[in-house]
């Protein structure tokens, strides 16, 4: 499904958000589009420069290469050390993926957890069908992309593993 409880789950997070100190009275939930993706949609026509939300630094998962390094702790025994410049070589949606990941196996102990809870478990798009529904496209450039973003996606994932990045066991998930 798209994620865990609908637009309530969206007005249980920006709750939580107010509450941990963001701006978002401007904002509301929303759906857009009748398929079910969920956001926050101004509740009002803003002026030009009008800032419609404000968020503190602590609640952001920042995935610059500004960052001097990974922002927990990795697996003890990794095979390979997670330095700084190895956090920055990560594509920036693995190093966001890492992030979530870390949050969400914090539990209830992490200041994210009502976001993190919110998010969805499964995706529709064609990258998580199977084959014969990608064959139902019939476009080969298309399923080309779609394996060379698979590609990426098992090399990024190997290469959190091998950095001790995705939690358990060194090396491990």
């Amino acid at each position: 499904g798209p994620g865990a409880g609908g637009l309530g789950a969206a007005e249980g997070v920006a709750r939580w958000a107010r509450g941990a100190g963001a701006g978002v009275a401007k904002l509301a939930p929303a759906e857009f589009g009748g398929a079910g993706l969920r956001g926050l949609a101004a509740r009002a026509p803003l002026r030009p420069g009008e800032v419609a939300a404000t968020v503190p630094a602590r609640l952001c998962l920042v995935t610059t290469t500004r960052r001097r390094g990974c922002p927990f702790p990795c697996a003890g025994g990794a095979a390979e050390e997670m330095t700084p410049r190895a956090w920055a070589a990560l594509p920036w949606w693995a190093r966001l993926a890492a992030m979530l990941l870390h949050e969400r196996r914090a539990g209830a102990g992490s200041e994210l957890a009502p976001f993190v809870r919110a998010l969805p478990a499964r995706h529709g798009t064609p990258l998580h069908w199977d084959a014969a529904d990608r064959a139902e496209l019939q476009s080969p450039a298309l399923e080309a992309a779609l394996e060379a973003q698979r590609a990426e996606l098992r090399d990024a994932f190997a290469r959190l593993q091998r950095l001790g990045a995705l939690g358990g066991a060194a090396g491990g998930g």
